[in-house]
């Protein structure tokens, strides 16, 4: 998994050395001769008591330390050193491989608050009001993203290529990011670029880029589902390179050991996106691999039945090389899957029984228990007069989990619910 850690740790630094050497005052006072400094030493104590007759009789080591230049500066640093930890700790989790350099400033003052992990986004400027007027719009139908581009090109001569990079990013929403993708292509060429970094596509990364770290915090924004899967088609369509890739699953995927369940849920919705074309390469298929590897050890976590069946399903096409036709044609062969198969059945029907008994909560404890509703969605379709009634029942927030759950041929059982 260090393969997708975009930072390298760091060789690890020598032990400070100052702990380790006699102390300033030591090594001006040690080669000093023994009978040379004594008259030295009378004129500069008198000298003193005349300049500061109120002050105490300076000391041997007071005297010895005054004719020095170095050693004032050498003490300076090792009272720096010791008087600011937490500079030392923020830059010993950069070497050792963190993926979140954003994250350094709170990291040295997570020691201080708790409510630095909530700091709030970056402020960035508005969009311009003629760029946020033409993108208003958009739509992914040819016909609006055509008069959306003409609107855009005629400002290309008025605005700069950080403002139509915020516009774009801007209206990212996730079932516009394709779109909004193909129009940052289309665009770039309008602006000159001396480097990469001066690319509008690149312009619109950063921005996707510097959202990561909170998108993968408790706090996530409103705009993250947009902004991840932004991020996935601006490699999809070539604007960046596989560094960026990299860059998305090291922040939500492997920059904690245990990821929130929506960074989770997010890698999966851009490793939908990107994973078809990763495999076409062969540095891109070892990346595959440690991404599958990560989503099947993350599922062992307490991730809620969406997330879960988001990682089922990703994973399972990617070992159909990404066709979906060829998904759940495979039958359980295991004795393993057959038995987890039957107990998911068992309490199903036990369910169907508080129901019909008139218990208070007969729902209680199904809430992440995919197999079980799975088998309860089963007897549904198969018209069983139990399960039927048992769904009537169903809790409100129940229902957007059975659509999760469902399949093709239980999905009509769970859509006629919300009737």
């Amino acid at each position: 998994m260090q393969y997708l850690m975009h930072l390298t740790p760091a060789a690890q630094q020598p032990a400070c050395p100052p702990l380790c050497q006699p102390q300033p005052l030591q090594q001006v006072h040690m080669p000093m001769p023994a009978p040379a400094p004594e008259p030295q030493q009378v004129q500069l104590d008198a000298s003193q008591a005349v300049a500061a007759p109120t002050d105490p009789e300076p000391t041997s080591e007071q005297v010895a330390a005054q004719p020095s230049q170095t050693a004032p500066s050498q003490r300076t640093e090792k009272e720096e050193k010791k008087e600011n930890p937490r500079d030392r700790s923020a830059q010993t989790e950069v070497s050792s491989g963190s993926t979140r350099e954003e994250s350094v400033a709170d990291c040295t003052t997570d020691a201080e608050s708790d409510s630095d992990s909530t700091e709030a986004m970056p402020e960035r400027p508005p969009v311009p009001e003629d760029l946020a007027e033409a993108l208003a719009g958009l739509t992914p139908d040819p016909c609006a993203v055509g008069f959306t581009l003409e609107a855009l090109l005629c400002l290309v001569g008025q605005h700069t290529v950080e403002e139509f990079a915020l516009a774009l990013y801007s209206a990212a929403e996730p079932e516009l990011s394709k779109t909004i993708a193909d129009l940052v292509l289309r665009l770039q060429p309008m602006f000159a670029a001396e480097t990469r970094e001066d690319l509008l596509g690149h312009q619109v990364w950063k921005l996707c880029e510097e959202d990561l770290p909170y998108i993968a915090s408790d706090s996530p924004p409103d705009r993250s589902h947009g902004t991840v899967v932004l991020a996935a088609e601006l490699y999809v369509c070539g604007a960046v390179t596989l560094a960026a890739v990299k860059q998305i699953y090291a922040v939500l995927l492997f920059a904690e050991s245990h990821p929130a369940d929506h960074a989770v849920s997010l890698a999966c919705h851009a490793f939908l996106r990107t994973g078809p074309f990763l495999d076409s390469s062969e540095v891109g298929m070892r990346m595959v691999e440690y991404l599958v590897l990560r989503l099947k050890e993350v599922k062992g976590l307490n991730l809620s039945i969406a997330t879960r069946q988001s990682i089922t399903d990703v994973v399972e096409l990617q070992k159909n090389r990404w066709e979906p036709s060829r998904m759940g044609m495979t039958r359980e062969k295991t004795s393993g899957q057959k038995k987890a198969r039957a107990a998911a059945r068992t309490r199903a029907r036990m369910l169907i029984t508080r129901v019909q008994e008139g218990a208070s909560d007969p729902w209680a404890g199904l809430s992440n228990d995919a197999r079980a509703l799975t088998a309860l969605l089963e007897f549904a379709a198969g018209r069983d007069p139990g399960a039927e009634a048992a769904l009537t029942t169903v809790p409100d927030e129940l229902i957007d989990t059975l659509r999760v759950v469902s399949t093709p041929a239980t999905l009509p059982v769970v859509l006629a619910l919300r009737q």
